[in-house]
């Protein structure tokens, strides 16, 4: 287990008690992650990291907060099980890049194990492109953790030949990731 030095004891007594292995780090999660990875290379299992006034790091997925632990649950899924959303801002999702440790999956390229070009994230990251050529409208959105900070970021682009309407279905696909892919207030995530 692990915890900032400005965190409570109690994870430390907690440890001691069970039976596990406690390391204090200086403060912030990039601290309470590179310890948990530096512990796993020891030879160490890391279920739990602690920061008192931010949160908490549960499991080996992702070692950041809480907030960015929850993406995971996200309807977007390992391509073990290929099971991606089929629509994003009502248009049919063509091709989906996912760059997580462990997954490495790109439907854009030749089968059978659709390797991607690009190196695979330390964190999650998955680009979908989805679009409707007969209507002549597109969008790009890559969500991915954040390496240093305890956020979930996405970039989002569109095109098409109508101005409002590209900003019209932009907003919508904001609108449709707090709300249904990352269920912000389900898991508690802060909006901007």
């Amino acid at each position: 287990m692990v915890a900032s030095t400005v965190s409570s004891k109690m994870v430390q007594k907690m440890a001691m008690v069970e039976g596990f292995r406690f390391v204090e780090c200086l403060t912030g999660f990039k601290y309470i992650g590179n310890t948990a990875l530096d512990l796993v290379k020891e030879g160490y299992e890391v279920p739990f990291g602690y920061e008192e006034a931010i949160g908490f790091m549960m499991g080996d997925e992702v070692r950041d907060k809480d907030g960015v632990a929850a993406t995971p649950n996200a309807p977007f899924v390992s391509p073990s099980n290929a099971r991606y959303p089929a629509l994003l801002g009502g248009l049919p999702i063509i091709t989906v890049r996912d760059l997580t440790i462990g997954h490495g999956y790109d439907n854009s390229m030749p089968e059978p194990d659709y390797k991607p070009a690009l190196p695979l994230s330390s964190g999650q990251m998955i680009t979908f492109s989805a679009a409707d050529e007969k209507m002549g409208i597109g969008l790009t959105l890559t969500i991915r953790t954040s390496g240093t900070e305890p956020k979930i970021k996405y970039y989002l682009e569109g095109y098409g030949t109508d101005k409002e309407e590209v900003g019209k279905l932009l907003e919508g696909v904001v609108e449709e990731l707090r709300t249904e892919w990352l269920e912000a207030k389900k898991n508690q995530l802060g909006e901007p």
